[in-house]
Order: structure tokens, then sequence, then C-alpha cells
């Protein structure tokens, strides 16, 4: 049976393995480029406490020259869909052409027919996924040194737990769907309509209160910021007892103004009682937040798995 599963995955897998010799290669290359220009421009000793005007140059000057690179940051979280789907295809397409009827009459019962394809699809998926994970970790170093992993849109959602996680959801999906409609385009449609609007939504209204925020009040100029790698959600001014100013309040005004003759914008709201207001979410919760989101994709996954066992049992014929 495991070998009859391999002969049907093959050409799936296959495909996998080259999809992954490509964008191991464009991520290491590009990886070596980042870092030699980032050791280059000696942008590690300007990521102290507190840097200079001239070390805020230096990082700018990084992040313009490898721009180009860093745009395809956000493709990369197709990646575990991609593989969902290639892994997942063949389990479908055999429920659409009937094919499994014939292991049936074997000596294959359902129940282990099921259990070996459905442990072999959420194994590769883990492999790949995991695969990915050290590829996209490594080529993320200078720019998790930079600004941390744990904001949305850069490496939270690309590294540690979560593309397996995502992988595993994913291609849950996908069988779910295939095994309903027995049909491989339409689940494979579902599964790209239902997966990237449940992680969007889960990263804009689960994920930033998974636990309480932290809120920081500050007087302007104070040295006082969250540490390095905090996920920054909101940054801006409010009175002493964190009231966020509006727009359009006078003082804003005023210090523009002002701020030409009498100092600096902001030694000028700090004369005005204006405080720095961030709420955020501290760089150390990066693997609770990792934790309690990738446990919960599994868990979704998991319970479409077993629906998928139950519905193909017993439904399937």
């Amino acid at each position: 049976m495991i070998w009859l599963t391999w002969r049907q995955q093959r050409t799936e897998i296959l495909m996998a393995m080259g999809l992954m010799g490509l964008l191991a290669s464009f991520l290491v290359a590009s990886a070596l480029s980042m870092q030699n220009t980032f050791h280059q421009l000696g942008v590690g000793p300007c990521l102290g406490a507190h840097p200079g005007q001239a070390c805020s140059n230096i990082v700018q000057t990084f992040d313009s020259s490898v721009a180009s690179i860093t745009s395809v940051s956000g493709w990369l979280n197709f990646v575990p869909l991609t593989f969902a789907l290639l892994l997942g295809a063949p389990l479908v397409l055999e429920l659409e052409q009937g094919s499994f009827r014939l292991s049936w009459t074997q000596s294959t019962t359902r129940t282990r027919w099921l259990v070996i394809k459905l442990l072999t699809i959420a194994a590769l998926t883990v492999v790949f996924a995991v695969a990915c994970t050290e590829l996209m970790t490594f080529w993320r170093i200078p720019l998790d040194r930079i600004g941390g992993s744990f904001a949305p849109n850069d490496g939270f959602d690309l590294e540690g737990l979560l593309p397996p996680a995502y992988g595993l959801f994913a291609v849950a999906v996908g069988l779910s769907a295939g095994a309903v409609l027995r049909r491989t385009v339409p689940a494979a449609v579902i599964s790209i309509a239902v997966f990237l609007p449940v992680r969007l939504a889960f990263q804009t209204f689960v994920r930033p209160y998974l636990q309480s925020p932290v809120k920081m009040i500050v007087p302007m100029m104070s040295p006082l910021s969250p540490a390095h790698g905090a996920w920054i959600m909101t940054s801006t001014f409010s009175d002493r007892h964190g009231h966020v100013l509006p727009n359009s309040s006078p003082i804003f005004a005023a210090c523009a103004h002002a701020s030409g003759a009498k100092g600096t914008f902001l030694s000028c709201l700090n004369a005005h009682h204006v405080f720095s207001y961030t709420v955020y979410q501290p760089g150390s919760r990066f693997w609770a937040f990792q934790g309690m989101e990738a446990g919960i994709f599994t868990a979704v996954a998991l319970i479409l798995f077993v629906f998928v066992f139950w519905f193909v049992k017993t439904k399937v014929s």
C-alpha cells in the first residue's frame, strides 16, 4: 500500500522537490547577497540601543539596496498553500476518477487505505513546509536583525511553527472540498478561496489579541521605547492619561508654526505636555504567539482530516 501510494504521488512529489530546488536556489543566493550588503555597509554596529543619524542613514541605504529582493517576501506566504495543493491533488484525483474502488476490492480495507493516504499527505506537507521554514529563516537573518520578525507581513508568517500549520490547514481544506465534490479543480479553487481570507482575518482580528497588548506612555523625546523586535501596533500622540490626540488638535498646528523659531517640533510638543503613546506586543512573546496560532490552525486541520476520513469511509462508494 505504501509502495502504491508512492507510485500514485511520485509525480506531485517530484514537482514539489523541483519547486523546492528553485525556491532554495533563489533564497540562498539572495540571502548571501543581502548578508554581503549588510556587512559591507556596516549595519551590524548600528543596531545598538540609540543609533545616531549616521546609522539611520546606513540602515536606510541597506533597505533601499535590498528592496528589489525583499519585495518578493509577500509571495512567500503562498509557499505552504502551493505545496499543499500539489500533495493533496492525487487523493482528490482518485476520488474524481473512481480509481479508489480498485484498492477497496483488493485486500486493503477502507480504513487502512484512508489512514495511509492521509498520513502520507500530512507528513509530506510538514516535511516540505519545515524545509521552506528553514530556508526562509536563513533568508531573513539580516532583516530580522534590523527589525525583528514579529510584525505581520515580516518574518512572523514565514518562520517558526506557522508554515507547517498553514500547510496542514490548506491541504485539509482542499481534501475536505475534494471529498465532498470529487472534483480536483473546484477543490483547489475552494482551498485558495478559504485559506487566504481565513489567514488574513486571523492576522487582522485575532492575532493582535491573543495576549493583551502593552501600552507605553512616555514624555516626548524620552529615551524609553519598546525593546527591539516588538510588534508596534499603534504609535501616536496622547495626553498623560493615554487619550489619543486627534490630528485636528490645535497643538500640532501651533508647534508646526513655531518650531522654526523656538526649537524642534518634538520639543514644542513636550512643552505642551504631549506624550508618546505606543501599543505593542513585546518581542519576548514571539514564540507564545507562534504556538497559539499554529495550535489553532493545526487543530482545525486535524478536525478537517477527521471529517475527510469519516466522509470518504461512510459516504463514498
